[in-house]
């Protein structure tokens, strides 16, 4: 849904908050949460959320061509988004910027489907994180279940080393 229209004729959706928690008999778990921030008229809009999950799988191959030998795999991931839009004037259009963060740690057991004895885990991490630069055209009648209206967006990212310590 969106609120009322502001004093510009222009429809401003409301703010939302959202948290998750999950877990399976395995042992997988997650929790998360986010905040999408509808300011001073719909002039400003945040969007942020964070997450960490645990996850433990035994991957039995395709079909199950692994039979009773599945690889067990565990990753733990902590994942981070931020994002600041700036309305520019009165149009449709918003300028901003944003910060992505994707962080594992991750093991794979070979262990069952290789037949050497003491065959270490498979262990490797890996970070993912980089800076956008964003122009959106939005002017839907609800950014939520829009019935009308279009949405574009244009984003220029760095993923270099800089944003990843």
């Amino acid at each position: 849904g969106t609120k009322a229209e502001n004093g510009k004729g222009r429809r401003v959706p409301p703010s939302v908050s959202v948290v998750a928690a999950g877990g399976t008999e395995k042992g997988t778990w997650f929790v998360g949460g986010g905040h999408l921030g509808i300011w001073r008229e719909d002039t400003i809009r945040y969007t942020g959320g964070a997450g960490y999950a645990d996850v433990v799988m035994d991957y039995y191959g395709f079909n199950g061509g692994l039979g009773k030998h599945p690889v067990r795999f565990e990753s733990t991931a902590f994942g981070l988004m931020q994002e600041l839009q700036f309305r520019l004037g009165e149009s449709h259009f918003f300028a901003g910027i944003s910060y992505r963060l994707v962080d594992t740690q991750n093991k794979f057991d070979l262990g069952s489907v290789l037949p050497i004895p003491g065959i270490p885990a498979l262990k490797f991490d890996s970070r993912s994180a980089g800076v956008s630069l964003s122009l959106n055209y939005d002017d839907r009648d609800n950014m939520f279940t829009p019935s009308d209206g279009l949405y574009a967006e244009l984003k220029l990212g760095n993923y270099g080393s800089a944003w990843k310590r």
